[in-house]
């Protein structure tokens, strides 16, 4: 894999409740046998107490969860119209029931009209055009929390808006994005998201699709919480004995006051068993970030290689004080790598004969819209006929696209663009390349950087 690319975002909670050892319940139930009548009731009584406060826990572990992150699937119950809509569709109390149920991603070209005048190129289907999506979705939790949407992919100029505000908007179709919905959620309450997407001004050699065609997650954290894409793991130095780790982490800080936090790391090697663990403190600054930097050992690493593709998992925990805030788990392969002037592509201190294929994002008959098993069964079957390497002619691809090539032992040379002209999504000619390149690359390098 390419050696500066790719972080996974998967996070978790936990509800820890403590409850009495079995010997201690025991000798409380020995003791209420005395009295026959009376000592049936009090029995009673105390196993009802036991039971309300045992329920009273459970009641509570949905608020003790709510003090963490969540990561949500936000694909489901989408409602879909083409074509140009009034300015009341972003707002809250917009009637959509005649619009089509759709469950992401959405790809709406794909299913026609075909078109025999139209460019081959791009498939000779309806790609260009204005189409609307919307969703009514309720957010737990209480106002100081932060909600965010982050979408993988959507051709193209998106326009987010939630209960009617204008909340993000992006400018390439193939570089993931996040909206930072905060200022415009309604606690507890029903909110609404709008979706506008213009493909009229894109352009494209190839059939691109059109619509949310990626998957979108909904991620609602603690106002202190390790930031998008903020885990940067580097193996600086590797050796047969043992490897040096770097976790970087980045923390935002949306209070007003500065928040001491420490942040814990646990390594389990590709069997799952833990091979490291480290700590390291830091400070996040009121409004704003800041930077958490250690490293640790892994004694004799098990090597990423193309046929032996083994993978680590790292578990960081960001805290302050006994207080989990966040928590994310990444990803990454342990390896050394090398181009030579002579003698090409080194890996692991051999040389490799890289076999490869371009391939675009799109799935043939089932178009541009991301499904796991189809892009699975492209590679199976590449790899079945020798090949090794794969380049994304010519973009990034969705996310999962690179997990699985970490997972099947491929190598991966990750593109972001085809040109720096409409087909980048860059309609300001030259002047507008450099600060559009700088905006999409920051995307792009984040969120696959710590891929192998």
């Amino acid at each position: 894999m390419h050696p500066d690319f790719r972080q996974g975002h998967v996070s978790a909670w936990r509800a820890r409740m403590s409850t009495e050892s079995g010997s201690s319940r025991r000798a409380t139930l020995d003791n209420m046998r005395p009295s026959a009548a009376a000592g049936r009731s009090n029995t009673v009584n105390r196993l009802n107490r036991y039971l309300a406060i045992g329920f009273g826990l459970m009641a509570l572990a949905p608020c003790w969860a709510f003090a963490q992150r969540q990561v949500l699937d936000f694909n489901r119950d989408w409602r879909f119209i083409k074509g140009e809509q009034p300015e009341a569709a972003r707002h809250i109390d917009f009637d959509d029931s005649s619009w089509q149920a759709v469950r992401l991603p959405h790809d709406w070209a794909i299913a026609g009209p075909f078109n025999p005048s139209a460019p081959g190129s791009t498939g000779k289907l309806p790609w260009q055009g204005v189409g609307w999506y919307r969703k009514t979705f309720t957010v737990n939790g209480s106002p100081g929390r932060r909600v965010y949407f982050d979408f993988d992919g959507v051709m193209a100029f998106p326009k987010v808006y939630v209960n009617g505000q204008l909340a993000g908007q992006w400018d390439y179709g193939y570089v993931p994005f996040r909206v930072d919905a905060t200022p415009y959620i309604r606690f507890g309450q029903k909110n609404v998201i709008a979706v506008e997407v213009d493909t009229r001004r894109h352009q494209s050699r190839w059939y691109p699709g059109a619509g949310i065609y990626r998957k979108v997650t909904m991620t609602v954290t603690n106002p202190v919480h390790i930031a998008h894409w903020g885990t940067f793991v580097t193996t600086p130095a590797v050796a047969d004995a043992r490897a040096t780790v770097r976790l970087q982490t980045w923390i935002e800080n949306h209070q007003l006051a500065d928040q001491e936090v420490s942040v814990d790391v646990a390594v389990f090697d590709p069997s799952g068993a833990q091979v490291a663990e480290s700590s390291k403190r830091g400070v996040a600054p009121a409004n704003g970030s800041g930077l958490v930097d250690q490293q640790f050992f892994v004694m004799k690493p098990q090597r990423w290689d193309l046929d032996k593709p083994n993978l680590y998992k790292l578990v960081a925990t960001l805290r302050s004080g006994d207080k989990e805030l966040d928590s994310e788990t990444v990803r990454f392969g342990i390896r050394t790598f090398q181009f030579t002037a002579n003698d090409g592509f080194h890996l692991n201190g051999r040389r490799v004969q890289l076999k490869g294929v371009n391939l675009h994002h799109d799935l043939g008959a089932l178009g541009a819209a991301f499904n796991l098993r189809a892009m699975e069964r492209q590679l199976e079957i590449m790899k079945d006929m020798g090949v090794n390497a794969l380049r994304t002619s010519h973009n990034p691809p969705a996310a999962e696209v690179l997990d699985l090539c970490d997972r099947m032992g491929i190598f991966v040379w990750n593109e972001a663009f085809d040109k720096w002209n409409a087909t980048a999504d860059n309609l300001n000619g030259p002047a507008g390349v450099l600060p559009h390149a700088e905006r999409q690359l920051t995307n792009f390098v984040k969120r696959d950087r710590n891929h192998p």
